[in-house]
């Protein structure tokens, strides 16, 4: 697979990922008010930020190691240790 066939599908991974925390009413106005919580408390935008490093994760295992044919324990053992 070619490189930026990785990131070509690491990007759709993540975007998916985003647009379903609007695909429904009750989830926009939950991602709405944590926003503006967040404007006021720190802890809830480290918890933000904590979630978007999420996706970026499981986008990251499912773009790249998807695609990892000998070395799939290398890089579970690399991703562990991040």
């Amino acid at each position: 697979m070619v490189t930026i066939a990785w990131i070509e599908s690491l990007v759709c991974i993540i975007d998916y990922q985003m647009r379903q925390m609007t695909v429904t009413k009750q989830n926009a106005e939950f991602f709405r008010e944590l926003r503006k919580e967040a404007e006021k408390s720190s802890d809830v935008m480290d918890r933000i930020k904590q979630m978007y490093d999420c996706f970026f994760a499981f986008a990251m295992i499912w773009s790249f190691g998807s695609c990892i044919d000998e070395s799939k324990r290398d890089f579970n053992g690399y991703l562990r240790a991040m």
